[in-house]
């Protein structure tokens, strides 16, 4: 026996509510309809738990697409450059840095900010007090927004 247009209905608006409930009223059905069709019909009630298993690998299909777009928009960041001068955009670029650096639970403290902060700065060939001050500033301002 396969399931009814109803049962498909009901599968897909679950999907998107809280709870049976609401999925029922959505497509105009009774809870009580529902909780039959649980208790009484084996396809209905495997199709039912296949189908959250089902939207959460979809949930985190998309999740994963969804990183590696964040993932190139931070690597973007990191070699952005000031539209105006060409020059870098450093502003940016420590954030991106911050954001990469925390997500990797690489960056603890303000002692580890600097010290990165420097490091990059030296291996860029830039002043390593300049880009202190600079990350600094973008720490305080970030601060005063939350």
């Amino acid at each position: 026996m396969s399931l009814t247009t109803s049962q498909w209905r009901f599968i897909a608006a679950r999907l998107l509510t809280s709870t049976d409930k609401e999925a029922a009223e959505q497509i105009k059905i009774s809870p009580v309809t529902v909780a039959g069709w649980k208790q009484e019909s084996p396809e209905f009630s495997a199709e039912y738990l296949a189908s959250f298993t089902d939207g959460v690998n979809v949930a985190k299909s998309y999740t994963r697409k969804l990183l590696g777009k964040a993932a190139q928009r931070l690597g973007e960041a990191l070699d952005a450059l000031d539209p105006d001068s060409g020059a870098p955009a450093w502003k940016y670029r420590l954030q991106a840095a911050e954001v990469l650096l925390k997500a990797h639970g690489l960056l603890r403290d303000k002692v580890d900010i600097e010290l990165r902060v420097r490091q990059i700065a030296e291996a860029n060939g830039i002043d390593p007090d300049e880009a202190v001050k600079a990350a600094e500033s973008i720490i305080a301002a970030q601060k005063a927004q939350s």
